[in-house]
């Protein structure tokens, strides 16, 4: 017989693009969609993915913790938008429109914890990634400069929309090792 991770009992979901499994927790299922852009998240709605997970009433408090924006960082913002005041606004739109899906699927789905993991550092242009990473035949849009703007404008915007919309039981996560850039 198969053992599925929707018959398992658990508190919470892990929601997010390739790299939520490094944002997984024990006590959660995990709904890891690769290539997945938060623009795209958003606009398909996040019940799409976590309607197929009942979280166990004996393990309350329920989360949702969630981890996007990477795809949208390297690929398309400095693409869509070509000046710095346009990437800051359009960053600005996309962290709204996060937090307004957030605050929508917790109300909808009844859970008291919403964690939100920060976006990754802007690498190195020299690392050398795979072609399944790539968007229209690029490694990324943009310069490193201008990635990186982004990355601070989304990451900032995010911890303050979190601390003023999702209430103080709401946590944005730090993956810790990326913030020294010697590890990255």
């Amino acid at each position: 017989e198969t053992l599925r991770q929707e018959d398992l009992k658990k508190s919470g979901i892990v929601l997010g693009d390739s790299h939520a499994l490094s944002a997984w927790r024990t006590d959660a299922y995990l709904c890891r969609n690769d290539g997945q852009t938060l623009n795209g998240a958003i606009n398909r709605g996040f019940d799409s993915w976590t309607k197929r997970f009942t979280l166990d009433p004996d393990c309350k408090p329920f989360f949702l913790r969630t981890y996007f924006g990477n795809i949208d960082i390297r690929h398309h913002v400095c693409r869509l938008a070509s000046t710095p005041e346009d990437q800051k606004e359009l960053t600005l739109d996309l962290v709204r429109r996060y937090i307004a899906e957030l605050q929508s699927w917790q109300q909808r789905n009844d859970v008291e914890l919403i964690e939100v993991v920060a976006s990754l550092p802007i690498e190195n242009e020299s690392r050398k990634l795979p072609k399944t990473g790539y968007f229209k035949g690029q490694p990324f849009w943009g310069s490193w400069k201008e990635r990186d703007d982004v990355h601070k404008i989304f990451d900032e915007s995010l911890i303050l929309e979190c601390q003023k919309n999702l209430g103080a039981q709401s946590v944005i996560i730090a993956i810790d090792i990326y913030r020294d850039k010697k590890n990255f």
